[in-house]
């Protein structure tokens, strides 16, 4: 097993002011965080876990922005397929109605043509008449008659003049009934035209219901879009304040810590009955985003014992429901901590001395966790070290 021995530094208080001032300044939007009462390392811990929540509940909320996100865009989705249809059936009913205005222009024309040819008719048939009735004319219906040689030729003349105005007449009716079809035909056809054209009126009104839906949607999103870059900008205000914290932890282990070891100086596992790593220290995906782990991750069930790696003296007790939930720190004096989290139960209190190999507490699930387990990390002048380094796994 590898020994360490950690060169405690000099106390700086001057440093640990400068640095403690700075982060008076540093407040987030969700609730500022009171740093000038910051006077141990278990409060400057208890803050880093406050901030831990106001972070993990940024993403929750950006999460829940995302699932709203998901389902606008898919909204938006739908009502660019129902807008896209409606204009379809737009296009369909425009093109009937240019349809039937063609054969209502068409018909307007023909009627037209049709009243000429009446009247061009009346204004003959009326002048034969003319001709045919004025008494000096020769060729005056009278003339005709008159001149005729027999009775038999004058019933004939009779008949034929007769005949002759009739046709004039029954063309004229013909036209007139052809003109009264006519003009039928493109009352019908305009009595279509108002149908359609009050369809394409009610599916218009439906298309800018949908417009107008979807312009709400887009206004949604970008709502959404800019909420969550608001959310992102805390996030990061947020570490920089957990960064600053954990450089005063720094500072606050190196002022509050034994300056000799209290045990062995050698690191103890602190599962005995489980030697399985679910995580590792270092960068991990975690709900799907990057994260970096600052220890160890050993699962067991619920209650399994967790013994101090070494003996020191417990700085501090945390009972909390976010970050690292229930928590002990442990000094082990020479600048070096563990710290031990999730816990479902705590057996120490802080000041108490503790051996190698005691329990201090059970495995649990508490705080940020999705099971049953202990986050366990290894801390050298508050520099949070890879675990592994300094503990050995079981095989």
């Amino acid at each position: 097993m590898q020994r360490f021995f950690a060169h405690r530094y000099g106390k700086r208080i001057a440093v640990f002011m400068a640095v403690l001032m700075t982060a008076l300044f540093l407040s987030g939007p969700f609730g500022q965080i009171d740093f000038v009462q910051a006077k141990s390392v278990s409060d400057m811990q208890n803050q880093i876990d406050q901030i831990d929540q106001q972070i993990k509940d940024l993403e929750d909320q950006m999460n829940a922005n995302e699932q709203k996100l998901e389902d606008e865009q898919a909204r938006q989705k739908e009502l660019t397929d129902q807008i896209l249809n409606v204009e379809q059936q737009l296009s369909l009913y425009q093109e009937k109605i240019d349809m039937v205005e063609a054969e209502i222009t068409q018909k307007e024309e023909e009627i037209a043509t049709k009243q000429a040819e009446i009247a061009e008719n009346e204004e003959l048939f009326a002048a034969r008449l003319r001709r045919m009735y004025i008494t000096n004319t020769s060729s005056s219906a009278l003339t005709t008659l008159l001149s005729a040689s027999s009775f038999s030729d004058f019933l004939n003349r009779y008949e034929i003049l007769k005949r002759i105005s009739q046709e004039d007449q029954s063309l004229i009716e013909t036209l007139t009934q052809q003109k009264t079809d006519l003009e039928s035909l493109r009352e019908e056809l305009a009595g279509q035209k108002e149908d359609l054209q009050a369809s394409y009126d009610e599916i218009n009104v439906k298309k800018k219901e949908l417009d107008g839906l979807y312009a709400q949607s887009k206004n949604i999103e970008s709502s959404i879009l800019d909420a969550n870059r608001e959310y992102m900008e805390n996030v990061e205000k947020y570490k920089d304040q957990q960064a600053a914290l954990e450089k005063e932890i720094e500072e606050m282990l190196q002022n509050e810590g034994n300056d000799e070891a209290y045990g062995d100086g050698q690191l103890k596992w602190p599962v005995p009955s489980r030697s399985y790593i679910s995580s590792y220290f270092g960068w991990r995906t975690l709900y799907g985003k990057p994260n970096y782990h600052t220890g160890i991750d050993i699962p067991g069930a619920a209650g399994t014992s967790i013994v101090a790696a070494d003996a020191g003296k417990v700085l501090s007790v945390k009972y909390l429901d976010y970050g690292y939930g229930y928590h002990v720190i442990v000094d082990h004096g020479n600048g070096v901590a563990t710290l031990y989290g999730h816990c479902s139960r705590i057996d120490v209190v802080p000041g108490q001395m503790v051996q190698k190999g005691e329990t201090i507490a059970g495995i649990g699930t508490t705080g940020n966790s999705t099971g049953n387990h202990l986050h366990f990390e290894v801390r050298i002048n508050g520099a949070k070290m890879n675990p592994l380094n300094y503990v050995r796994q079981p095989s």
